[in-house]
């Protein structure tokens, strides 16, 4: 398994392209700087073909340039996303998430003090006024919260969903299969929708500018093997080397994930 990765440079639209062995960590090419497109990835590809490298599959961050590199050299039916990028992108989400959500609960006690000092004084708070009341501030917060809890939950389903090995919750639990568990990782994906399509406009909005569900879902079967040949983008497959030099650099492997998806009470 050969994993594809891109190091941006300091001059725009160009990066250095890097693939590596995910086994291991035997680098395999490197290429200085160059323009981040399909035919740079389809040459650094040609290049290790006439090294002598076999490769029985790639793992990539899903970039555009990559996939078409993969579609010339007809290597796309074995590739796969990783899981470190959606697992981030997740984090990323969650995170302005929380943010709002704070904001939100400093707006409030910013009502509640105004309100107080109206029915104290009789008089005008001073500073801006409020666009909401109290009660209506408190129902606001209320739904951000219920919103949070369940991108969360939800988040971490996917992140478990995403592990090496998962199990079912039975009793007995087995292992679940590849089929099973890419039903629930779109389980997850459906609910994660919905959850964001009962939010406030403004918060809809941070959520969908992550566009995590997008990037899971277009990741879709190549996050959990194509042809369900393997368990996890993080999974194993030799590389065979039949002849030519190799070249060195650093590596960056896929990242982590784990369980069973639930619906949302």
């Amino acid at each position: 398994m050969l994993a594809l990765d891109e190091q941006y440079s300091s001059k725009r639209g160009e990066a250095y392209l890097n693939i590596v062995d995910v086994r291991s960590s035997q680098v395999w090419a490197t290429l200085p700087a160059v323009a981040v497109d399909g035919e740079s990835w389809t040459l650094a590809l040609w290049y290790l073909q006439e090294q002598g490298v076999d490769c029985t599959g790639t793992v990539s961050d899903g970039g555009r340039a990559i996939a078409e590199a993969l579609r010339t050299t007809k290597a796309i039916s074995t590739h796969q996303r990783d899981v470190w990028h959606v697992l981030h992108l997740a984090a990323q989400v969650q995170a302005r998430l929380q943010r709002v959500v704070q904001e939100e609960e400093e707006r409030g006690r910013l009502i509640e003090r105004q309100e107080q000092q109206r029915a104290s004084t009789g008089k005008k708070a001073v500073g801006r006024p409020a666009k909401t009341t109290g009660s209506e501030q408190e129902q606001r917060l209320s739904q951000l919260h219920r919103m949070l809890d369940g991108v969360e939950y939800l988040f971490a389903q996917l992140h478990q969903l995403l592990e090496i090995v998962v199990l079912s919750q039975q009793s007995q639990p087995r292992l679940l299969s590849v089929a099973s568990r890419r039903g629930e990782v779109e389980t997850v994906l459906d609910l994660l929708e919905e959850v964001v399509q009962s939010a406030p406009q403004p918060l809809r909005k941070e959520v969908q500018r992550g566009s995590l569900a997008g990037a899971a879902r277009f990741a879709g079967s190549a996050l959990l093997c194509p042809g369900d040949r393997r368990v996890s983008a993080r999974s194993h497959c030799p590389v065979r080397r039949t002849g030519g030099g190799t070249h060195r650099m650093g590596m960056a492997t896929s990242g982590d994930s784990g369980k069973a998806a639930q619906a949302l009470a």
